[in-house]
């Protein structure tokens, strides 16, 4: 009875020392847990600077790019009008010629 009273109290013993090994990894993996939410709270905040930034950024760019297309179409109007008003001086003088011509 003493030998099997033994081996009760050493698997007794290795079942502590189990579970103590299984709380002490349960226990790192909550750790990690912790760690892993505190990374993705902080990646997720940098994340959103970044969008923010870039939608500052690309905001900018096609408010430039607009003004860039309004100068563009501005002078491609004058040189169009510059080109009709040589038009109309032309026929003006053609005209005043006719006229002193008549």
């Amino acid at each position: 009875r003493a030998e099997l009273t033994a081996r009760i109290d050493e698997t007794n013993k290795r079942i502590d020392e189990t579970n103590k090994r299984i709380d002490d990894t349960n226990k790192r993996i909550d750790d990690t847990n912790i760690r892993i939410d505190e990374v993705r709270a902080d990646m997720t905040a940098r994340i959103d600077e970044v969008r923010t930034d870039l939608t500052h950024r690309m905001d900018e760019l096609n408010r430039r790019m607009d003004l860039f297309y309004q100068s563009a179409v501005k002078a491609n109007e004058h040189q169009r009008l510059e080109h009709e008003v040589g038009t109309l001086k032309e026929r003006v003088r053609r005209l005043e010629e006719q006229v002193k011509a008549a």
